[in-house]
Order: C-alpha cells, then structure tokens, then sequence
C-alpha cells in the first residue's frame, strides 16, 4: 500500500501491439538488473534499471525493490550499445525539477508486462525514500519527459526561468499573483476580462473555470503546458476538446451535457454534478486508453450507453445501488475497476466474470452479493491486483481461501479488509465514521467513541433545528457544537497522536455537514459556515 499520508504522453505514433514474450526464462529481480515495458501508447520500450532488491523497510513485507526510470526510449528491445549508453532520466517537466524517477515499488513483484534485458552495474548507489507503484505501460516517464521537451520552446524557457521566483505582481484587480503560481482558479478567472492575461504566470500548468467561459477552449488550444482542466456550471449541452492534445486531466461537471468529445491523448476524465441520462462520450478508439470517474448514474435505469465500448478504467464512488451486469454489457474491455459505496449494493457481482481483460478490481463499501458471486480463481488470466474492503464476511473467508494460492502462483496482489458481519450494514448506514470500524490506524475503542459521539451530537442538533427559536439559537449552539467537538478529538488525539490525514479529513466532513445541514433548513439563522470551519481549525490540535 502507498503511505497513507501521501497526496497524486506522448500522442500516438504507431499502434499498440502485444508485448513479445521475454527474451529470457522469469527470475527473481538482482540489482542491476535492467528492464523494458512496451508503451500502450505508441508501442515503444521504454527502459527501468533495479537498483536494490532486499529486506530494508517495514512498509512491505518481504523483499523490497527499488526502481531507477532510464532515459532510453526504442522502437526494438535495447542492444548491447544502447544499454551502454542508457542513463537516469532527467525528469524537467512539470513539477520534477531535474530529478530522478526513483522509487520503492509496492508491491514488490515485477509486473507480467517487464522484460528482463540484461545485468548492469546499477547507475546510482543511494538509497530512496519515495514509495509508489510500479510504472504503468501508459505512463511511462520516458515518454512524458520526450513529449514535455517537444512542448513551446519559448514557453518552456519562461516556465524554467520562473523557477523558484518570489516576485509578485497585481495580475487583476484585488488579486496579488507570483511568477511561481501553477494554479488559476475561478477566484481569478472571475476577474480576467482577457484570458491572454494568464500568460503573466509561466508556470501556469492548471486552470479551474466556473460558469460559462466562451474563450476559454480557445485558449487552451494555444497553451500547451496546461496539462488539467476543471470546469464546473460551464452551461454548455455540448463540449468538444478533439484539438487540445496536451491535456492529460479533465474534470467537468456533467450537468446538462449531452455530447462530449475528447482528443485521443487525454488519459483521465472525471464527471461531477447529475448526469444526463442520454450523454455521449466520444473517446479515440472507444475510450482504450482512458481512466473514467462517474456517478454511479451513468449506469442507472433510464441511462442510455454513454458509448466507450473500450473503456479501460472505471471507478465509480457513492453508490447506493449498482447493476454491474449494466457495466459489463456496455464496457467488456475494462481492464481497471473500482466501485465503491457509500455504502451501497452490488448486484450481479458474477458478471465480472464476462471481462477478460480485468487486471485490478477494487471492491469498497459494497453488499448485497454471496461468496457464488465470486469467479473461481483462472477466471481472470490478466488479473494482477484484487483488493476487497468492507464487504460481506463470507465472502471476505471464501476470497482469502480460494485466491490465497494466487498470491505465489500468479504474483496476485490480493489484500481483503474489514470483513463485515450480517447486520453491520443497518446498524452503521447512518455512521459517517464506520470506516473506522476494522481500520489497522483506529482502535476499536476510538471507533465506537467517535460513532457514539455523532449519534448523540446528530440527535440534538435535530432537536435543536425543529425548536422553535431555531433561527435566532442556532449561531451560538453550532459554535458550541464546534467548540466541543475539538476539543473532544483534541483530548482522544494527545496521548497517541492517531489522527493523521485521513481520519482530520473525516472529521472535518461530519462537522462541515452538520453545518450544512443547519443552514439549509434555516436559511434565515444566516449561519456563517466559513467562520465555523475557520474556528474549527483553529482550535483543533489534530
């Protein structure tokens, strides 16, 4: 597993193709060791040296490997020259600063998609302390690095030249920008007459748009070391993104689109807001080389196929109930799944059987299916990773008995957590911190304290918004509210000092909720919920 505590290509030039078997019999990976992988992209190798392979961290149970990204990309496997020309690569783009793509690779087990090359005397000696997954065959550092040098050589001065700069300037009224600024959100957006104004920050890599911005596609098509787009209330039915090639990451909020287009380099694209139920996505080669994240509407009764009938990667998140029989139909190539509840049912969890591509299938939060559902192990011959969290205990017993053999057999990454007992799910539906319950970094005893404290605090302010001075009582109650739960969280927190990222995170939601949730039935009490919020971090110690 990555660390808890951590945050988050090149156009096609020639067709993927299957990866050539390899060159010599599988062996445990020895320092040294250089491999290839086959870009899904454009069907190039590019290269990964080994840099250590042993028992040093206790991140990972049994051997650890480092891995070091070369700078050699080729249209062949490497020959005897090219290994001896191969280096670390120099990672400039983006955020990278000239440095090296070197980390501890979870889980430690080559993917099928590594060829073993040959063995070299590793290119550097040092020790790494970045953990990450092993490189994907569609985001290879190598060709991220060549397509970010072919980028606007003019910009790209301007955007090294910028680096580590503090000098600022007023970009627009009311608005202090600097020359380090990678971000441009609807705070600044709103005030820019002339989107041409943005060329002030070199080092603009990311814009956040709300509400309709007709020049705003315009300006994307001439920038091209924007890499993510967010745009939310844009108010348009159609949007089309077919001559924005450098885009990687696009999130959009889907409500009233109905025909959406996108260029045949984007990788990610996340839908937010309410689906239409006939929108249509066209996608290069129907969606082969795209990670989508959706509301679980797009496979709802009355939702027509949104199209991408080779959809690689789907996650869909806050589900109540899904027919996964829907996703199978209309996307039979995907070869990434995650679903996850809120929590929620999976019906027609044997359909997963009918992917043949599957090689990760994430499963959270999710009920209402039997250990039968589950495809015998074989079923999958491409599946690398299972992970089940928060699902029916005899299905969570039945997993870890009939896949457990995998882990040897077939390198399976299989990690099963939090099995849950029949009536766990209605006694925690309306429990916003059930996911405490089970978790290796809560205890038992803070779960169930931090469950009993919302029940309690859920039913007074209840009380408290059907009383008749609820207008008037309201401010001063919810700062109480506020004032109470730090303070209860700060006293849990200061002998142990568990709650770190996630669960702050958790937290900070149930409280930002019960505030929302006042408001919104007493607009007239004028409750300040930035105060609050602001009040709340100022005064917790977590």
């Amino acid at each position: 597993m990555p660390d808890r505590k951590s945050s988050k290509t090149p156009t096609a030039t020639t067709p993927p193709v299957p990866a050539p078997a390899p060159v010599s019999a599988p062996r445990a990976p020895c320092p040294g060791d250089i491999y290839v992988q086959r870009s899904a992209d454009t069907g190039r190798y590019c290269a990964y040296q080994i840099i250590h392979a042993g028992n040093t961290s206790p991140r990972s149970p049994g051997k650890d490997i480092s891995l070091l990204s070369l700078d050699w990309v080729g249209d062949t496997l490497p020959t005897d020259a090219d290994l001896a020309a191969m280096r670390p690569l120099n990672n400039t783009r983006y955020y990278w600063g000239h440095s090296l793509d070197y980390r501890m690779v979870i889980p430690p087990r080559l993917p099928a998609s590594f060829i073993y090359i040959a063995n070299r005397p590793p290119l550097i000696t040092k020790k790494t302390n970045s953990f990450g997954g092993w490189p994907a065959p569609r985001k290879q550092s190598a060709e991220h690095e060549a397509d970010w040098r072919a980028r606007d050589p003019e910009r790209l001065r301007r955007f090294n030249a910028a680096h580590g700069s503090g000098r600022e300037f007023i970009l627009a009224p009311g608005y202090t920008a600097r020359d380090t600024h990678t971000r441009a959100g609807p705070e600044l957006l709103d005030r820019l007459a002339n989107l041409a104004d943005l060329d002030k920050l070199p080092r603009l890599l990311e814009i956040e748009a709300r509400g309709p911005r007709p020049d705003l596609i315009a300006y994307l098509r001439t920038h091209d070391l924007l890499y993510r787009l967010i745009w939310r209330e844009h108010g348009r039915c159609e949007l089309d993104f077919r001559d924005i090639p450098h885009i990687e990451e696009i999130e959009l909020d889907a409500t009233g689109l109905e025909t959406l287009h996108l260029h045949k380099a984007l990788r990610t694209l996340k839908l937010t807001g309410t689906l239409h139920p006939r929108i249509r996505i066209h996608a290069h080669d129907g969606g082969s080389q795209l990670h989508l994240e959706t509301p679980p509407a797009i496979a709802g009764a009355g939702h027509a196929d949104p199209g991408l009938p080779k959809l690689a990667t789907l996650r869909i998140a806050g589900i109540d109930c899904l027919d996964l029989a829907t996703i199978v139909a209309r996307h039979p190539a995907l070869e990434v799944l995650s679903l996850a509840g809120k929590p929620g049912a999976l019906q027609n969890l044997s359909a997963i059987a009918r992917l043949p591509r599957i090689r990760s299938l994430c499963l959270d939060d999710l009920f209402g299916f039997t250990p039968a559902d589950i495809p015998p192990p074989g079923t999958h011959p491409h599946l690398a990773s299972l992970s089940l969290e928060s699902i029916p205990a005899d299905v969570a017993a039945h997993v870890k008995k009939v896949y457990a053999p995998l882990k040897k057999t077939a390198n399976l990454d299989l990690e099963v957590r939090k099995p849950r007992a029949p009536g766990w799910l209605a006694e925690n539906l309306d429990n916003p911190f059930r996911a405490w319950d089970g978790s290796e970094f809560v205890t038992p005893a803070n779960a169930r304290r931090a469950a009993a404290l919302y029940k309690k605090t859920h039913a007074a302010l209840r009380a408290r918004l059907d009383a008749h001075d609820a207008p008037v009582m309201l401010p001063a109650y919810l700062e109480a509210l506020v004032r109470e739960w730090t303070a209860t969280f700060n006293a849990w927190d200061k002998r142990t000092a568990w709650i770190e990222t996630e669960e702050r995170e958790t937290i900070c939601e149930v409280v930002e909720n019960f505030l929302i949730e006042a408001a919104r039935r007493h607009p007239a009490a004028n409750i300040n919920i930035p105060a609050l919020t602001a009040l709340f971090d100022d005064l917790r110690d977590f």
